[in-house]
């Protein structure tokens, strides 16, 4: 994904700083692309993670080290025989045995309720109740108070806090995951292997810490706990099946990608150079680094994932490693203030240590988007000195990137007229958009005008402890105010559901951002006929940018409405030959003909172009057809019209059935306004045409018996002898 935004630099050793580190595939991606990248990060695990990447292991590599260590013996057994044996579990259909994927949880409880097979004798597969037998193999483990004990003194701090919080971490791991784990660990340390294979297991073991605890919640979804709380229901995962499932994970990298360890650094053709500490304890920096400029992924308030940080790291690395992640078990509670403040302080090392070259791009990724998130990763680089030159959302992605640049420091002016600055933004800027939006959207055109116009209200530095809270409900208060906004599609109370519109709408409206992205789509296409995906979607980011980027998922639907993809080439598209633009006026020009040919059947007149009316007795207009090739419904149903709205008729492809659908879906004010027209298809008109005794009556029952639907509607009985 990063390697197609990192643009290459101009000149080979040119440097860029992620004075975070939290996201491995973004430096590795800038490294590729050419750049020398410092990377400070305070957390040994996502420094791990980073170091075995960039090493870009291949599956015989994987596959080889756990070879090795499942052929250690334990007992009177192989390693991996005596790991798999204690998740044995009787096939309900054939009676055989064989590990289970899982077993099944619910909080509290002493024994699980249920396993997960996938049987490789009968392939039977899914969720069965436990057996007793099944709880018999809980007691192979013994006591595991050792295990628990060890695990405790490989993360003793000598600090209280620590301790406590070592210990409430420690609880979300079941007896059996633990005992498998350390069971694991100790046989790593004791293998005699080279220091490079010991790694690639231990990047195995972290998978499995990683999988091993209680916090998964069964059944859901992928998401990444985010606090130490057991689940209602959770699963425990097979643990050896986890390692040889993340091996794949783990070599997902194309090529090695040099890595030095600061303060030596890679070569200038590109590498990272990886320094085991926080940005602010490296200032000021060696002359060596001059930036080209920063990318910082901004981490997401995680306390599950931090304090498990210092488990792991003390388990896998060691105690000496792990001593620098204690806060991550000192502390129980992040909230988006204490965000604020500590995103300040980031952006203000990240300052200083550009001083040298301030006016080089500060770019921060907001991950797992939220509004909170939002707020307090704008309001920390406000807050840290910053100017913010941009800002974009990919709601679909829930990222957001923001662009800053050093700016001169200014008081702010918070006696400006916030709500009056606030909502003539949010005018311009659906009218822009022309079509309503979220409330994250609303938000980040808000907070980015009191920014740019350094109109926040005054604050100390570290943040009160109720500026963000007071901000937000500032800004709810707003959004709520009576006349101004409408919302879509909601029942919830919340302000962050549903799609909002002005009450009033804007002024000379410019068509729906989907319709001007559908127009620059097909502009392309007949341009060149065969497209790579990603270099049009960076083109038709360049051309809607900001906060009107368009999401993916909108442009694949655009363009496979018009091409086909390439069977060789998963993002290439081929133009479809009847969509070039000269076939699609001749479909036009026949269908116009052939209503005015019924028409005339029927006793109308057809008169006029767009659109094509036929005319009843009395010189009174009886229908009005709108004929098109796009899915470009907005320009005819938004506009005010003559006629009823059943008597107004969308005449367009079949093959645009499926986007015209999926358009009137993602826009309530679109849907609303065609709610009561007819659509037309020009293969059901042809099919109207053939027959040989239409009538007014008979027009009217079949014209809705083809609606815009994806799938081929079925055979009409009157039809089949055609």
């Amino acid at each position: 994904m990063f390697e197609r935004v990192i643009v290459p630099p101009t000149q080979p050793g040119q440097w860029i700083l992620d004075p975070l580190g939290t996201s491995p595939l973004v430096s590795l991606a800038a490294a590729r692309a050419g750049y020398r990248v410092l990377v400070t990060s305070n957390n040994p695990i996502e420094r791990f993670m980073l170091a075995i990447l960039a090493r870009a292991p291949s599956l015989a590599e994987m596959r080889s080290a756990l070879a090795d260590l499942a052929a250690q013996r334990k007992g009177e057994k192989r390693l991996e025989n005596h790991i798999q044996e204690l998740y044995l579990t009787n096939c309900v259909t054939c009676g055989r045995a064989s590990p289970a994927e899982a077993f099944l949880w619910k909080r509290g409880e002493q024994k699980p309720y249920a396993r997960l097979i996938n049987c490789p004798h009968c392939q039977t597969r899914g969720e069965f109740p436990i057996t007793a037998e099944d709880l018999d193999r809980l007691n192979l483990i013994g006591n595991v108070r050792l295990h628990r004990s060890r695990a405790l003194e490989r993360v003793n701090f000598g600090s209280t806090e620590a301790a406590e919080g070592a210990r409430e971490a420690l609880s979300t791991y079941l007896d059996r995951p633990l005992y498998v784990l350390f069971t694991l660990l100790n046989k790593i340390e004791g293998l005699d292997a080279s220091e490079a294979s010991l790694d690639l297991l231990r990047a195995l073991a972290l998978s499995a810490c990683d999988a091993g605890n209680s916090l998964w919640s069964w059944p859901s979804g992928r998401e990444r706990p985010r606090q130490l709380v057991t689940p209602a229901r959770f699963r425990e995962q097979n643990l050896w099946k986890v390692m040889e499932e993340s091996m794949l994970a783990w070599c997902s990298q194309s090529e090695e990608v040099p890595l030095a360890i600061y303060p030596d650094i890679p070569p200038e053709q590109g590498g990272i150079c990886l320094c085991a500490s926080r940005l602010k304890d490296l200032l000021p920096l060696p002359q060596t680094f001059h930036f080209n400029q920063v990318i910082a992924v901004l981490p997401r308030p995680n306390q599950a994932f931090w304090t498990l940080c210092a488990l792991w790291a003390g388990w896998i690395l060691g105690p000496d490693q792990a001593v620098a992640m204690r806060i991550g078990l000192e502390r129980r509670r992040y909230d988006w203030q204490w965000h604020a403040n500590a995103l300040t302080s980031v952006m203000r090392s990240i300052r200083a240590g550009l001083s040298s070259s301030p006016e080089q791009p500060v770019f921060t990724l907001i991950p797992e988007l939220e509004t909170g998130f939002l707020t307090a990763g704008l309001i920390g680089g406000h807050m840290a000195g910053f100017s913010l030159q941009g800002l974009a959302i990919n709601s679909e992605d829930e990222i957001a990137q923001i662009s800053w640049q050093i700016s001169p420091s200014s008081p702010p002016t918070p006696d400006k007229k916030i709500d009056s600055l606030v909502w003539s933004a949010l005018q311009e800027y659906f009218a822009q958009r022309a079509e309503p939006d979220e409330y994250l959207s609303m938000q980040a055109v808000m907070l980015s005008t009191l920014i740019q116009t350094n109109s926040l209200p005054a604050a100390a530095s570290p943040l009160p402890h109720d500026y963000l809270s007071k901000l937000q409900l500032r800004l709810s208060q707003i959004i709520r105010t009576p006349g101004w906004l409408r919302r879509y599609e909601s029942a919830a109370r919340s302000e962050e559901s549903g799609l909002w519109w002005p009450a009033v709408h804007p002024p000379d409206l410019q068509p729906p951002l989907a319709d001007r992205v559908e127009m620059a789509v097909i502009e392309r296409l007949q341009q060149q006929a065969i497209v790579d995906f990603d270099p049009m979607y960076r083109q038709l980011c360049e051309a809607f940018p900001g906060l009107q980027t368009p999401p993916q998922s909108l442009v694949r639907e655009l363009i496979s409405s018009y091409a086909e993809p390439d069977p060789t080439h998963s993002n290439r598209y081929h133009l479809l030959e009847s969509e070039l633009a000269a076939s699609r006026r001749a479909d036009v020009e026949e269908m116009r003909e052939q209503l005015q040919q019924l028409g005339h059947r029927m006793g109308y007149i057809s008169s006029g172009e767009q659109p094509l009316i036929w005319v009843g007795p009395g010189a009174q207009p009886a229908y009005l057809f709108y004929l098109f090739a796009s899915a470009i419904v907005s320009r005819f149903v938004l506009a005010p019209q003559n006629l009823p709205p059943r008597r107004c008729i969308l005449v367009f492809p079949g093959s645009r059935s499926h986007l015209v659908e999926y358009k009137l879906e993602r826009d309530p004010r679109l849907k609303q306004a065609a709610q009561g027209w007819r659509m037309l298809k020009f293969r059901h008109l042809r099919k109207l045409s053939l027959l040989p005794d239409i009538n007014l009556q008979l027009w009217e029952t079949l014209l809705d018996t083809d609606p815009p639907q994806w799938d081929e509607p079925t055979q009409i009985a009157m039809f089949s002898d055609l």
